[in-house]
């Protein structure tokens, strides 16, 4: 079984696997349910379509939706997760870091006032 430390190595969307490793080395990922999502959107746009013209009707999506495109990012697919789920995500040291830095500014303007 891999360990966390071993997992940073993998590419973004392979690092967290939402399915333990398997004898045969396979493992479900974020980046994987992406790309699963994906294609099931294009298959289910596709059968519609097709069993429109079967009854001789009109499609009922635009050809070019059988064909989705661009893949969400992975912070993107998280974040949605995230918010179906009703977790709130904690703000990044990036976020945390600006506040303080304000916040800093802003004591600094106070006390020299």
């Amino acid at each position: 079984m891999q360990n966390a430390n071993t997992m940073r190595n993998f590419a973004t969307g392979s690092r967290f696997a939402l399915v333990t490793w398997t004898d045969d080395g396979r493992r479900v990922c974020v980046g994987e349910i992406n790309k699963f999502r994906l294609q099931f959107s294009e298959i289910t746009v596709s059968l519609h379509n097709f069993h429109a013209r079967l009854l001789g009707q009109r499609r009922l999506f635009p050809k070019s939706e059988e064909r989705v495109g661009r893949q969400m990012t992975t912070l993107e697919l998280s974040s949605q997760i995230h918010a179906i789920l009703g977790y709130k995500r904690p703000p990044s040291n990036r976020t945390l870091r600006r506040e303080k830095e304000a916040k800093d500014a802003a004591d600094g303007m106070n006390g020299g006032a």
